[in-house]
């Protein structure tokens, strides 16, 4: 006479944890694409807001030339401080480029990088409210200062932005690194320039924005540095690089 056997409770119990284990291994693999694909997302939004901002810049200096560039605060822009995190107000960094294009009536650009809680209203060109979380954002404004004294200075209050273009980072940004303009001296009455501007995420991987451009060596080109010193000018050339304190 046969024997039947059938399945025992040890046997039911094995499968359960087999199952459980590889269920376990899927869902830890799962979790890992995910992350991986999150942090690749935030990576190429990294990637996506440096070259965008490239080009923006890009085009005024090849369409308009480049006379000076200087360090700059939330006053010479005329930004209320209020729009800063108070948390990184003093991680704020700028760079104005003035252009050298006299047939232009917006011949300054100004480079922004800070962190905000401000909501920024599209439609009126202006901050308004606050968001619940902080952010870093991105900005280059070109526009004019409407008044002058007789010395040439500008009246701060009289800044009037022509055009804004701003993105906002999908994570944290170091702005502790200086932004760093080098000059070098080329050929034939032609000189060169860089501009390193750090954008450094949370892991210390750079998404910098690099500019570099020819000028002319009898133009009247300057860097300026102020006190906080944010920004350097180096030069290789001599008096090509025309580095004045304010």
């Amino acid at each position: 006479m046969r024997k039947q056997n059938g399945t025992t409770i040890m046997e039911i119990l094995i499968s359960v944890i087999i199952i459980a284990i590889v269920m376990g291994l899927l869902f830890t693999l799962l979790i890992q694409v995910r992350n991986e694909d999150k942090s690749n997302q935030i990576q190429s939004n990294f990637v996506i807001n440096q070259s965008t901002m490239i080009k923006e810049i890009e085009e005024d200096i090849i369409n308009y030339g480049v006379k000076r560039v200087s360090e700059c605060d939330l006053s010479d822009a005329n930004i209320n401080q209020s729009v800063l995190n108070p948390a990184y107000q003093s991680d704020f960094k700028c760079l104005m480029i003035e252009y050298a294009g006299d047939y232009i009536e917006d011949n300054i650009g100004f480079v922004m990088l800070y962190n905000t809680f401000a909501k920024y209203d599209v439609e009126n060109g202006e901050y308004k409210g606050k968001s619940d979380t902080a952010k870093w954002m991105i900005q280059y404004t070109r526009g004019r200062y409407e008044k002058r004294d007789k010395l040439g200075i500008p009246d701060k209050q009289s800044w009037r932005p022509a055009t804004k273009f701003m993105k906002e980072y999908p994570g944290y940004v170091s702005a502790e690194e200086k932004i760093d303009v080098y000059y070098t001296l080329a050929t034939n009455g032609w000189n060169a320039a860089a501009i390193n501007i750090p954008i450094v995420n949370g892991d210390g991987e750079h998404y910098d924005i690099n500019l570099a451009f020819t000028f002319n060596g009898s133009d009247n080109f300057k860097c300026f540095q102020k006190n906080d010193n944010k920004v350097t000018c180096q030069c290789d050339g001599g008096i090509l690089c025309n580095k004045t304190y304010e």
